[in-house]
């Protein structure tokens, strides 16, 4: 069985956090690049990253390019 994109996210933060942490970057912009989009129903976790813990999320939509929340293009522009 392989593990549900939305566990997938919750370990990246979890890293992230982790990563941040042991640099000693406190101020260190995190991003969580994940190999597909989260399906529809799982809309309010992309939000939940973005809105309340402040971490950039993109995804590989098609295979070949990244793909982001509009709102995120100011950040995430250089990834395309």
């Amino acid at each position: 069985m392989t593990t549900m994109p939305a566990t997938k996210v919750r370990k990246a933060i979890s890293l992230l956090y982790e990563y941040r942490y042991l640099q000693d970057m406190p101020e260190a912009k995190l991003v969580v690049v994940i190999e597909n989009p989260l399906p529809r129903e799982k809309d309010w976790l992309v939000d939940y990253v973005v809105k309340d813990r402040r971490i950039l999320i993109a995804w590989y939509g098609d295979g070949r390019t990244v793909q982001y929340p509009e709102a995120l293009g100011p950040d995430l522009g250089f990834l395309s």
